[in-house]
């Protein structure tokens, strides 16, 4: 029960937290708990017809009212967010726009019996996206409660230890908590780099086998081509020439295999994964691999190549 008075935080004390120095901002925000209902939009149609959008559904959620101009935190929205003329407007998470609402930005919601128009749905991990996002003051008035249960505080880095021992001064003798959000996303990001480097070493794998593969093929190929490289030399080719073909050579095999795997790969990250997030950072280190590829497979390719060709044409003939 999160209107339980044991979870207030006294008006007062959020008074005093704005006049400590090191608190550059104050998010007040009161957080509960109830039913929420789908409103269907009915859109008039020519000839007395009309179209019925969304089914009436409810579901239990997390209601969180908050001042959009004190908000500490951003979100990925689809539409738009709450900002500080609304009044009877609401900002839903993405589970509950995709599970309850059939076109939220076309839909209201109600709640407490009273109804919010939908300005966006964001993207929110709490209570897994089970959430809409309302002005505090409209929450406020409807709800009948007028104090706020839980309280964000963004803090100068420079006066950051200062900051937090004036903040348990304040709170001592309270049943309030304080909750450093940095140790706790700090921890999530320590797990998420633990997580995706094991994912990683698994296309690091492939790649490394790929261009171990390519570079014994290609090896292989030049050793086989040693006679053609003997007769080249003897006609009087130059040790350029030849080093140029078999860089041609490796760079064209490399460039249709590096092709077709990077099409695949883009196929498969575009088509058959749900919502992929590529961004540069995550597409130069693959073509900065595929570089350091090249080079590793050209100068394996030319290590038989050049180790031939320097011989005499006697010597390299008498070889073969």
């Amino acid at each position: 029960n999160y209107s339980d008075s044991r979870f207030i935080v006294p008006k007062p004390l959020i008074s005093r937290l704005h006049l400590i120095e090191g608190i550059s901002k104050v998010d007040a925000r009161l957080i509960l708990e109830t039913k929420v209902y789908e409103i269907p939009k009915i859109i008039p149609q020519e000839a007395n017809q009309y179209i019925v959008i969304g089914d009436s559904r409810s579901t239990e959620a997390l209601v969180l009212g908050l001042e959009p101009e004190n908000a500490v935190n951003d979100w990925l929205i689809l539409g738009r967010g709450l900002n500080k003329a609304d009044v009877y407007s609401a900002m839903l998470g993405d589970e509950l726009a995709k599970n309850t609402f059939t076109s939220p930005e076309d839909q209201s919601i109600k709640i407490l019996d009273v109804q919010f128009g939908i300005t966006g749905v964001c993207q929110d991990p709490l209570n897994k996206g089970n959430i809409v996002y309302v002005p505090l003051r409209a929450l406020h008035s409807t709800s009948s409660q007028d104090e706020d249960n839980l309280v964000f505080l963004q803090i100068d880095a420079l006066k950051y230890s200062q900051t937090l021992s004036q903040i348990r001064e304040e709170i001592a003798g309270t049943e309030l908590a304080l909750v450093e959000l940095n140790e706790v996303l700090q921890k999530h990001l320590s797990f998420i780099n633990t997580a995706w480097s094991l994912v990683t070493l698994a296309p690091l794998f492939s790649l490394v086998t790929a261009v171990l593969c390519l570079s014994g093929y290609m090896t292989l190929l030049i050793s086989t081509q040693r006679r053609d490289l003997v007769i080249m030399r003897a006609v009087g080719a130059k040790l350029r020439a030849v080093t140029a073909i078999v860089l041609v050579q490796a760079l064209l095999i490399m460039l249709v295999s590096g092709a077709i795997g990077l099409s695949v790969g883009l196929l498969i990250s575009f088509f058959l994964l749900p919502e992929p997030v590529v961004s540069w950072a995550s597409i130069l280190p693959i073509f900065l691999w595929f570089l350091l590829a090249l080079v590793f497979i050209g100068t394996c390719s030319l290590y038989p190549a050049i180790r031939t060709v320097k011989k005499s044409v006697i010597k390299a003939i008498s070889e073969l």
